[in-house]
């Protein structure tokens, strides 16, 4: 039997609108004066759902109070529609998604609805938000909340109730078997701690480079059992920053640009160098090596590059 509290607006766990009871597929509401009935499945989607223990759901039966019709409760209804539109109410709710297997307090994931416009997203197994809908008993929860089942999902991929495992690639080290680094994430309520592998696990950015972009790579979860294998096969990369230098060449073999690449966090932080103002500019190594032939050249003839590059900009002028 599990317990949750609803909960409407911004009233507090210790006044909630109702309290329902869970057993076996079967959902009751408590009615003041009438004990327990059957409850209206809209309630659980309508309102935002809180998992209580039935020591504190015994606890607020006494002192709840009669819900009035349910209608006026209605969180699309067409006043908050109008406040919605004009920032004045959220217009994002989030539901965890229950089934047989996968009760609420383990539900099978989130799903996020934009509900001005109807639109769905759901939180999938390879740790990203994808649009549309997935199957299951919607059960409404708060922001936090969602942040936590988002939480869950990970653990249950990574198969570790206290990291999340990934690896780094880049497109000079693109084999997941034999990528550019071994990254985890701590998980926490609320807070998050990264680390990479190099003979050892050390505080590392590389996570939060990667996965805002920062350097290009590719960020993907794996396993723990994963995880733990490749660390045995793994060789460890220098620490620090490499940086390497390439002359791109086009199709006539004809040179047409120089370009630096760092190679940072398992990433890779990649610049196209300018001559008519001698700055350096960021830049994409999967587009250099689709469209140019790349030879790489030491960082003195990088610099003899970057001269002639400066000349032949003068010399079009």
């Amino acid at each position: 039997m599990r317990y949750i509290a609803l909960l409407d607006s911004n009233r507090p766990i210790e006044n909630p609108l109702m309290v329902v009871r869970v057993d076996d597929g079967r959902e009751e509401a408590y009615v003041p004066g009438c004990g327990w009935e059957q409850c209206d499945p809209l309630c659980r989607t309508w309102f935002i759902n809180v998992a209580i223990t039935e020591e504190q759901a015994l606890a607020l039966l006494p002192n709840l109070e009669p819900t009035g019709p349910l209608e006026d409760r209605d969180p699309e209804r067409s006043e908050l529609r109008m406040y919605a539109h004009e920032g004045y109410h959220e217009d994002t709710y989030y539901y965890a998604i229950e089934t047989d297997e996968y009760p609420f307090d383990n539900p099978l994931t989130v799903l996020r609805r934009h509900w001005l416009t109807d639109r769905e997203m759901h939180y999938t197994t390879e740790l990203r938000w994808e649009r549309g809908s997935v199957e299951g008993r919607r059960a409404r929860i708060s922001t936090a909340d969602a942040d936590k089942v988002k939480d869950i999902v990970a653990m249950r991929v990574s198969g570790d109730a206290t990291h999340r495992y990934y690896v780094i690639t880049n497109p000079f080290e693109p084999d997941v078997d034999n990528p550019a680094l071994i990254a985890r994430e701590r998980i926490g309520w609320g807070s998050e701690y990264h680390e990479h592998y190099n003979g050892g696990w050390i505080g590392s950015n590389a996570i939060y480079s990667v996965g805002n972009g920062f350097v290009n790579g590719e960020l993907t979860p794996v396993k723990a059992e994963r995880a733990a294998r490749l660390v045995q096969s793994w060789t460890p990369r220098p620490e620090g920053t490499r940086v390497r230098y390439f002359a791109c060449f086009d199709g006539r073999d004809a040179p047409r640009l120089l370009v630096r690449v760092r190679e940072e966090s398992g990433g890779l932080r990649v610049a196209e160098y300018r001559p008519e103002d001698g700055g350096w500019y960021l830049g994409d190594m999967g587009s250099y090596r689709r469209d140019y032939d790349l030879v790489e050249i030491s960082e003195e003839a990088g610099a003899g590059w970057a001269s002639g590059l400066r000349r032949y900009q003068r010399g079009q002028a």
